[in-house]
């Protein structure tokens, strides 16, 4: 049994068929397009070869995304279906009216509309996933606080999870879950992201100079051409319903990356040491706690500079007995640190510990489990070397490690720990550490 198409409300023409218009349709067109950016931002999470299989899905989708397209727009086109905003208190969407005309008032029409909610609800999922990856790239290049680049229990980038699911919750509030004014938000970032990252392609082409580089740009420039484009028509034919808002916070957010990125090159520059003269050295302290024992002084490191050198002077006045710890994702990075480290520092040993998830407490801790079981009666003397922040922002920036390690060493009884507190602005100036706790 068929359904004969139904008659639908005549909605009258407010305005003619322009250019303006055409090229507005089109960038609303495009929103299907958002989505892809999720599988060029997880590549690396795909089995390998990762290139080719996240090459073949973005095929399949883009197979499915023009099927289901052009097919919804022919049904659409013949059941003469239209908005119903503008003739109705309770509007229906297209998808719903679509499914009533075909499937009829049934079941069926009913298991139609939850699978679309899932759908919909598997979208809005895409951002968390493509999201904290990228917000790790961009901590790994100091362009954003560094515990964005870390992974928490369940192996997620957490801080990026948080983050974007508050800033989803404010702009749920902001505009009351209206579809309309939030599809401009998402829209115009993304085009901008597509037009941004496309002319990178051409940069990348052009410099690499690979096989059929010059096809790729001639690929890659006119997707920037294009998407510019859409942009562009999204920007002004959405400014005054929404599109503002994200141009404003673009440009928030290049500020406050730009500003990121340049406390992060003072700060290394400021720690950085003389590799042909590490005669500088922090104030010595004397140990804390005498023992006829010999103890054992863990340091964890991330690089030679001056925080380290003076959190390892601290660690010689307390105990001969000095282990180093570095924790790496890049067994290519970590090889050329321990060489450096041999270099500069060879009286310390430096136990180097691969952490592919880049996690932070769970290896540390994992050591300190080993050093107590070597010796159950032993004092460990943990050194924590922090940066000593003057300001709030600086306090989000650094020591974020740090922070989360302490309460776990504090449930060791044999654990003593102490914080080198280091004043980067005035290095003649260190701040004593804190006398260690038991």
């Amino acid at each position: 049994m068929t359904n004969e198409p139904t008659i639908t409300e005549q909605v009258d023409v407010e305005q003619g068929l322009t250019l303006f218009l055409i090229l507005r349709a089109f960038s609303s067109g495009c929103a299907a397009l958002t989505g892809i950016e999720a599988i060029s931002n997880g590549v690396p999470a795909f089995q390998k070869p990762e290139v080719n299989n996240a090459r073949a899905t973005m095929t399949y989708m883009a197979v499915i995304l023009g099927f289901l397209f052009l097919g919804i727009t022919f049904l659409a086109n013949r059941f003469a279906l239209v908005p119903t905003e503008a003739i109705h208190a309770d509007p229906e969407t297209i998808v719903s009216q679509l499914g009533r005309n075909v499937l009829g008032q049934n079941p069926m029409y009913y298991a139609f509309q939850v699978a679309t909610a899932l759908v919909l609800f598997l979208a809005a999922n895409t951002s968390f996933s493509a999201f904290p990856p990228l917000g790790a790239n961009l901590a790994r290049d100091h362009f954003l606080p560094r515990q964005f680049s870390f992974r928490g229990d369940r192996l997620a980038y957490s801080n990026g999870i948080i983050i974007l699911a508050i800033a989803a919750m404010a702009l749920l509030v902001a505009f009351n879950a209206d579809v309309n004014k939030l599809i401009p938000l998402y829209a115009l970032g993304v085009f901008v992201s597509f037009t941004l990252s496309q002319i990178g392609m051409v940069i990348h082409s052009r410099r690499e100079r690979g096989d059929g580089w010059k096809l790729a740009v001639v690929v890659s420039g006119f997707g920037a051409v294009a998407t510019a484009v859409v942009a562009l028509v999204i920007g002004v034919s959405k400014f005054t319903t929404g599109a503002y808002i994200s141009i404003i916070m673009m440009i928030a957010l290049m500020v406050m990356f730009s500003l990121i990125r340049r406390h992060y090159d003072w700060y290394e520059k400021a720690i950085a040491v003389n590799e042909e003269d590490l005669a500088w050295r922090a104030p010595l302290a004397s140990p804390a706690e005498p023992s006829g024992r010999r103890s054992h002084a863990v340091i964890p490191v991330d690089d030679v500079n001056r925080i380290t050198v003076g959190a390892i002077e601290l660690g010689r006045a307390i105990t001969p007995n000095i282990t180093a710890v570095h924790l790496t994702d890049n067994a290519e990075q970590a090889e050329e640190f321990r060489e450096r480290w041999a270099r500069l520092v060879p009286d310390v040993p430096l136990l180097v510990i691969e952490s592919p998830y880049r996690a932070f407490s769970a290896p540390m801790l994992a050591y300190i489990d080993s050093v107590v079981a070597a010796d159950p009666y032993r004092r460990i003397t943990v050194i924590l070397p922090a940066f000593r922040a003057h300001h709030w922002y600086e306090r989000l920036l650094h020591n974020q490690a740090i922070r989360r390690l302490r309460p776990f060493l504090d449930d060791y009884p044999t654990v003593d720990i102490v914080e080198f507190d280091y004043d980067v602005r005035h290095p003649e100036h260190a701040r004593p550490p804190v006398a260690p706790s038991a």
